[in-house]
């Protein structure tokens, strides 16, 4: 006898196959690799204003109701297409963000070390450090 929760992880388990198979390019018959695929509205968030608001709080229903313990935050996780909405993710979430916030401060330069003589010094300018995006680093002005 299948229970409630045999239940939702056939239905995570259907739903990664169907993403992945998506992925691979194995949804359809299509020669030329293009395709139409129909997602159900059940997947689908409806959103009236904001959507950035409707996908966080889709994902953290938790985030905007001021609680201070953020560690529910590393179980789930928003997926984007490209760095600018990872980006526009992140500064929803910091400007949103219920706990106290802090600031680290970086450094401009490469360590000299014997090993590095300096090769690395001249490859990694502070214009070069400075301009780097990282999707898991939100990035403060």
């Amino acid at each position: 006898m299948l229970t409630n929760l045999d239940y939702e992880y056939k239905e995570i388990e259907e739903c990664a196959n169907w993403i992945a198979n998506i992925g691979d390019g194995t949804v359809s018959n299509s020669s030329d690799g293009e395709t139409d695929i129909t997602i159900s509205d059940e997947l689908l968030l409806k959103c009236d204003y904001d959507p950035i608001a409707t996908i966080v709080d889709s994902t953290f229903p938790m985030f905007r109701r001021g609680n201070g313990d953020l560690s529910y935050l590393k179980d789930s996780a928003i997926l984007a297409l490209t760095l600018d909405f990872v980006d526009s993710i992140n500064q929803y979430m910091n400007d949103h963000n219920p706990a106290e916030g802090g600031t680290y401060l970086s450094c401009d330069s490469v360590c000299k070390s014997d090993s590095n003589v300096d090769i690395l010094a001249d490859l990694h300018t502070p214009e070069f450090l400075n301009g780097l995006r990282c999707s898991g680093v939100p990035i403060m002005l």
